[in-house]
């Protein structure tokens, strides 16, 4: 009866997320296993109860027939499209969920898609740090191919004019379906830079010392005190 009543507190909001996860492209579905593994503690903790209900054998993963329970039983998803979430879900391919998977399924819907997760997950794909996520990128990252989809295919999907490589912008427009705002990010960028650079000249930066030319100046000088200097 306990095990009955954990699948039934198993809530809809999770099942959505995990039917998103089965129907989300390759490069998609890439990026969300990324940023489940840069997930806080806090974060983790908002659906791993979830994780522990549908987990009835409690051996720390999810089987087809824990995940038919959910999902067909309760929920009444066919059995072709519980399949392809599974199939989605099972990236070691060894016939279970790991609780990673399941967290990847969860983001951007149970677990918010904020701006340090994004640029983490950018940036552990953006290897030579050059503010794009290039083929060569990819395929460090990756090897040649995700899923058996080639790293070329995966950056034109993401890519605003499919060309062969990724800015933080479109990376942040593909993941959350949000307009293109390439403007704001280059503005963002070159305010960056210039207080950058601006530090960088400051380093070799020696202040000159001037004698002050005031009347503090002149009764320091009365009272035998000698010259006083302040900092340009």
């Amino acid at each position: 009866n306990s095990r009955v009543k954990g699948v039934e507190r198993v809530d809809s909001s999770v099942v959505d997320a995990l039917r998103q996860f089965g129907k989300a492209s390759k490069f998609r579905r890439c990026c969300m296993e990324m940023m489940a593994w840069s997930l806080t503690n806090e974060e983790r903790a908002q659906v791993r109860d979830d994780f522990i209900r549908m987990d009835e054998n409690h051996c720390g993963t999810i089987t087809m027939q824990e995940l038919k329970k959910v999902l067909e039983d309760k929920f009444k998803v066919t059995d072709e499209e519980t399949k392809q979430i599974f199939a989605a879900l099972d990236t070691n391919q060894d016939e279970e969920i790991h609780y990673s998977d399941f967290l990847a399924a969860m983001v951007s819907t149970r677990i918010a898609l904020h701006d340090d997760l994004l640029r983490t997950a950018f940036k552990k794909f953006d290897t030579d740090n050059s503010d794009y996520i290039t083929v060569d990128n990819l395929r460090e990252v990756l090897g040649d191919s995700f899923e058996g989809e080639q790293v070329e295919k995966l950056v034109a999907e993401a890519s605003a004019n499919h060309g062969d490589k990724i800015s933080y912008p479109e990376f942040v427009s593909y993941l959350r379906g949000d307009p293109l705002d390439e403007h704001a990010y280059v503005a963002e960028k070159f305010i960056d830079n210039q207080i950058k650079n601006g530090a960088e000249q400051g380093k070799g930066y020696k202040p000159k010392l001037q004698p002050k030319n005031n009347s503090v100046q002149m009764q320091q000088r009365a009272a035998g005190k000698g010259q006083c200097c302040t900092i340009l």
